[in-house]
């Protein structure tokens, strides 16, 4: 067995192979250490992956067609149903009937927008394609100590002796409650406890009791209140459910059953479901007050950050952090101070921004369960429940919940009622406002842009330094080309609106210490291509390799080279 890597990552979740597999693809050595068993799976209830997440999954090497293959079904992932019974729609949100919709999806990325996939499937997916590579992975370990001055970890096996394992890096991968943040005396910045949920999967198909096919539904029934995942609509669909009482959390099997039945409107014995209690967790938000130590432990994913559920934000985070650090790391070199630093300048800052961004998702949705619930929303039945003796409790949020649902089944509150509060909402289920609000600002961007982005439909299809590539067509050698396929996680690229020759004569001037960054290809700008890539010739653009715009300068204006040549300097030193 090795005793020593070049990186040791802590953690076999996604991060975590996502980790092991970009440093497969530079040719770096790593380990894996996972303390579960390789039979444990996933536990994570995310599935919304956003465009920049696509394009880092099949940048490791898992195809767009597998993970298209792995997703809810085109047909309904784009839909949303509030609703007493999942038989009767209150209101929905169909992004379908937008007709502006497809071509801001297309906008985002290669792979359109987002997908939903479930996060069990897409961690098989990972773990198989680890697998296939060879990546060593030590099922069944843990960390038991760091010491960073000789660089190695303490590694206990589940069976057998300790041992010290050797490495030029270490990745906090282990998610939230991380051990290994609690062994390097990493301080939470943020830290705000919100309410439990508890978590039931069913089995079964829901095709002949729903009025609208739609992937979420927010279900406001007196036996269920609840936000349901429609996975699969003959298969399996998964339920979060606040605990308001504590009655809730000691349901049995009988109770999900009758309960269920209740939001399909049909009886008892013709529920056919199974059902499975997942356990319960606590809703949290946390931030890290820094993510790395000594330029040798780095922590990513819910280890250095947890943001609320709303949005979907926290798995697209996680692989934005590796993505962002994984390059950065030294081959068989000294690691460069100046260049390993900006992770945790660059990764902060955007944790910070998600964060709050995740806080106001989660208001949006609570002010949609207030005007459904006669402007009480969970936060006003628990300062209800609190001011009545516990044993009548579970009493009270059925009949408030029955009153509610009553009003709506004899019309008394009008549908426009609703209407605002479920146009917000549509801004978030949109799905394509993550990763555009949160900019890099660091020594590896060159006059990064200042403008707030947050929606598509907010912004012109262009260029901003500091934020990811959208999705650009160009023509390159005689073809058609999405200006993602072209580029390589390996190294920075260059693309120039002139001949090589004129742009290579600008290039020398710059008086560069080493050839780090590669010129690729000229290109022929199209406007009529649909996405054209916004470039003039003469204009230079510099994409970094986990697709961030470093720069974006013409040629012809000397002052800004002046400038360009000492931020290309200090890069290709670092």
């Amino acid at each position: 067995m090795n005793q020593d890597t070049e990186v040791c990552i802590i953690g076999a979740g996604f991060a975590g192979l996502v980790a092991s597999l970009l440093c497969c693809q530079r040719q770096m050595r790593c380990i894996v250490i996972e303390k579960r068993s390789r039979d444990a799976g996933s536990v994570s209830n995310a599935h919304y992956l956003n465009a920049y997440t696509l394009e880092i999954l099949v940048s490791v090497g898992l195809s767009i067609e597998a993970l298209r293959a792995a997703a809810v079904d085109a047909s309904i992932d784009k839909t949303m149903v509030v609703c007493h019974t999942l038989n009767r729609t209150l209101a929905k949100i169909d992004l379908h009937s937008d007709p502006t919709f497809s071509h801001r999806y297309a906008a985002a990325g290669r792979y359109g927008a987002f997908l939903n996939i479930r996060a069990s499937r897409l961690h098989h997916l990972l773990l198989s394609l680890a697998e296939s590579k060879g990546i060593e992975i030590r099922w069944s370990h843990g960390i038991t100590a760091l010491d960073s001055q000789q660089q190695r970890v303490k590694v206990q096996p589940a069976h057998g002796q300790a041992y010290w394992l050797r490495c030029n890096t270490v990745l906090a991968c282990d998610g939230a409650s991380s051990h290994t943040v609690q062994m390097a005396n990493i301080e939470h910045r943020h830290r705000t406890f919100y309410r439990y949920f508890f978590t039931i999967e069913c089995h079964g198909s829901i095709r002949s009791v729903v009025q609208d096919q739609a992937v979420m539904y927010w279900i406001y029934h007196e036996r269920l209140l609840g936000c349901m995942i429609n996975f699969d609509l003959d298969a399996l669909q998964v339920i979060q459910i606040p605990v308001l009482t504590k009655e809730a959390i000691n349901w049995s099997e009988k109770d999900i059953k009758q309960r269920f039945s209740a939001i399909c409107g049909i009886p008892v014995d013709a529920c056919q479901h199974r059902f499975r209690v997942c356990g319960h967790w606590r809703l949290e938000t946390s931030l890290l007050s820094e993510a790395s130590q000594g330029n040798w432990l780095f922590v990513c994913g819910d280890a250095l950050h947890q943001v609320l559920p709303a949005g979907g934000l926290g798995l697209n985070l996680a692989l934005a952090d590796v993505f962002n650090l994984i390059w950065k790391l030294p081959r068989q070199q000294k690691a460069s101070r100046a260049m390993l630093a900006t992770y945790q300048t660059e990764r902060i800052a955007v944790a910070d921004r998600a964060l709050q961004q995740s806080v106001d998702n989660y208001h949006r949705f609570i002010a949609m369960s207030e005007t459904f619930l006669s402007g009480v929303g969970t936060g006003g039945l628990d300062g209800l429940l609190r001011s009545v003796p516990p044993s009548i409790r579970s009493s009270v949020v059925d009949a408030w919940l029955w009153l509610n649902r009553a009003s709506h089944d004899l019309d008394l509150m009008p549908a426009d009622a609703w209407s605002e509060v479920m146009q917000h909402n549509r801004g978030h289920f949109d799905g394509m406002a993550m990763h555009f609000s949160a900019p890099y600002l660091s020594s590896l961007v060159f006059e990064p842009s200042q403008r707030e982005l947050y929606a598509l439909d907010s912004m012109r299809h262009q260029l901003f330094v500091g934020y990811r590539l959208m999705n650009f067509q160009c023509v390159i050698d005689r073809q058609v080309v999405k200006l993602g396929d072209v580029l390589n996680y390996d190294r920075w690229t260059f693309v120039v609106g002139q001949t090589s020759r004129v742009f290579m004569r600008h290039y020398r001037s710059f008086s560069l210490p080493k050839q780090l960054l590669q010129v690729d290809f000229d290109l022929v700008l199209d406007l009529a291509l649909d996405q054209c890539l916004p470039m003039q010739q003469g204009d230079c653009l510099l994409i970094r390799p986990d697709r961030y715009v470093a720069a974006f300068i013409s040629m012809n204006d000397h002052e800004r080279l002046e400038r360009f040549g000492a931020f290309l300097r200090h890069i290709t030193t670092a």
